[in-house]
């Protein structure tokens, strides 16, 4: 299974919870105060029963609007962390595929004059060759030769410069 699958998967189960949580807490405050608003209701009225039930009215909107604040910021930051972690898997992604498509590239590179190199050889050893043909033969396996050590040492150069330890006085 992919991560970011196994990652939605979670982030949408913390939502869920998050949404019931919620919905847990303001209903348990609601009953909460209700009951304690009934229970003055009940007992004989007074200007200061009044305004303790006032108090309680008042209690659960603000218990209700600390539950959606909070759920707010929660929500933001879990907003800000699934993007920041999508940002860096694509990044992640992006740089492994470049990575794959280099190897490639490099491999291919380092064949065609490994090839030619053998060629040459296999062209001395199985033919009979007159010496300025075997000369031309054993130039052009040099020429060869030179091209896979550049190809190394642009390699080097690149590995240098990528690590920043690159010494510019060769």
């Amino acid at each position: 299974m992919r991560p970011l699958v196994i990652f939605y998967a979670l982030a949408i189960y913390v939502l869920i919870q998050l949404g019931w949580w919620s919905y847990l807490l303001i209903n348990l405050n609601t009953e909460l105060y209700q009951t304690r608003i009934e229970y003055l209701r009940q007992q004989p009225q007074s200007e200061q029963l009044i305004k303790e039930e006032l108090l309680l009215e008042r209690k659960i909107k603000e218990r209700w609007w600390m539950v959606a604040g909070e759920g707010s910021v929660f929500l933001i930051l879990l907003s800000l962390g699934i993007y920041h972690a999508r940002k860096a898997y694509n990044k992640e992604y992006q740089v492994a595929r470049q990575q794959k498509n280099f190897m490639m590239s490099i491999t291919h590179e380092f064949k065609s004059p490994i090839a030619g190199i053998r060629l040459s050889l296999e062209t001395l050893l199985r033919r009979e060759v007159e010496k300025q043909q075997q000369k031309n033969i054993l130039n052009r396996a040099l020429v060869e030769t030179d091209r896979i050590n550049f190809l190394v040492e642009n390699i080097l150069m690149a590995t240098r410069i990528e690590s920043a330890n690159m010494d510019f006085s060769m």
